[in-house]
């Protein structure tokens, strides 16, 4: 007789069952997002653009709050934030496996030397020797637009910063700015930091007068890798950079984009062509400058209206769901009164008659203890006038 094997699949996903490159490569595509500054608010957001013609505000200026208070009444939202981090609360080997993609594959980006300082202060000494890419970029400030600049442009590269920086032994890439480098601080950091190739001073200008929010991100390269510290005089090294040289790059950038993107048709930019691609003077080959808060694009506007009109429609759903269990639990708990009612009031019934019954019972037995006392006093008094009357006969 043949036997009939039933499997029962299981109903969780057996991700530790699979090989670690591929649980690898699902941690990658779940942890790893993109930069801070290029993010851009999903359909359900209220700070997302659902027109080609205006500006997105960048969600990180929405988390920021502080330089724009005026035009933010987006306080709802979240989208800067990182999500998916829940699957590390899995289990610990999804923790140690999972943190390691998170800590050597993002870049953790910052708008002020203050908050990267505190958020470093935070985190634990073992996740900042495997941090790979930080990114401190200072939001763009109004006399930017005049070209008002000197030597004390940008923030403020402090002692405390560095000595944060040269604890990150794993650092790959770092991109400061804009801000006039301290001397000694790249002798610094390639004396400290063997690993870091890649230095750039960069920053976020003012592309397009119309477009209050629509900003470049613009970038200068320090070349350190290379450089052998042994052979090489820290004034030497600091003769690499100097803020003028990306004063001197930023001039003619803004001068480009401003005309591209003055015009109506706007070349074309929105958030799937996000980056313009530029021919500078003195420069052989065209640079990429990644623009931010540039509108959706019409077929973008189109599907963020149909998931909001989804999202829309799920909400009144569950809305109307969870009026009808409202409904229910109120007609369940109507009813468990009605029944809590006519229980009490039959209890009440059933003591009013216990109480009416023992009344009852009192005052027959009160009633026959009388009358068993006049029965007494009456058989008393007989025998008393029988012998009575005995004695009267003798």
């Amino acid at each position: 007789m043949p036997v009939l094997v039933l499997r029962v699949r299981p109903k969780t996903f057996p991700l530790l069952r699979l090989p670690r490159e591929i649980r690898d490569l699902i941690y990658e595509l779940i942890l790893v997002e993109p930069p801070k500054h290029q993010r851009r608010h999903i359909a359900t957001c209220s700070a997302a653009s659902l027109s080609p013609s205006s500006p997105e505000i960048p969600p990180f200026v929405t988390e920021e709050k502080a330089p724009f208070p005026r035009f933010l009444p987006f306080g709802d939202c979240r989208c800067a934030n990182r999500r998916h981090l829940a699957l590390l609360l899995t289990n610990r080997q999804v923790y140690e496996e999972g943190s390691r993609v998170l800590w050597t594959k993002n870049v953790f980006s910052f708008h002020t030397i203050d908050s990267f300082n505190q958020w470093f202060a935070h985190i634990s000494a073992a996740k900042r020797r495997i941090i790979r890419y930080i990114a401190i970029y200072l939001l763009p400030r109004s006399q930017w637009q005049h070209l008002s600049f000197s030597r004390t442009i940008g923030f403020d590269v402090n002692e405390r910063l560095l000595q944060n920086l040269v604890q990150c032994v794993g650092l790959r890439k770092l991109d400061l700015g804009p801000a006039q480098l301290p001397s000694g601080f790249i002798a610094a950091l390639s004396r400290q930091l063997p690993l870091l190739k890649s230095l750039r001073v960069a920053g976020f200008v003012d592309v397009a007068d119309r477009l209050p929010w629509v900003w470049g991100l613009v970038h200068t390269d320090v070349r350190i890798d290379g450089v052998d510290i042994m052979k090489t005089s820290t004034s030497s090294l600091e003769s690499q950079w100097d803020i003028g040289i990306w004063i001197a790059r930023i001039i003619p950038v803004i001068e480009k984009l401003t005309g591209r993107l003055g015009r109506d048709k706007w070349e074309g930019y929105c958030d799937t062509n996000s980056t313009a691609k530029l021919r500078l003077p003195d420069e052989p080959h065209p640079i990429e400058v990644p623009l931010i808060g540039l509108p959706n694009s019409a077929a973008t506007c189109a599907r963020f209206r149909l998931e909001r009109e989804q999202a829309e429609k799920l909400r009144e759903k569950r809305e109307a769901r969870e009026d009808e269990l409202r409904r229910g639990e109120a007609m369940r708990l109507a009813k468990e009164a009605d029944r809590r009612q006519a229980a009490e009031s039959h209890a009440a019934v059933k003591l009013r008659e216990s109480e009416r019954a023992k009344k009852q019972l009192k005052q027959e037995g009160e009633r026959q203890s009388l009358q068993r006392n006049r029965h007494i006093r009456d058989h008393l008094a007989t025998r008393k006038a029988e012998r009575k009357r005995v004695r009267g006969t003798k």
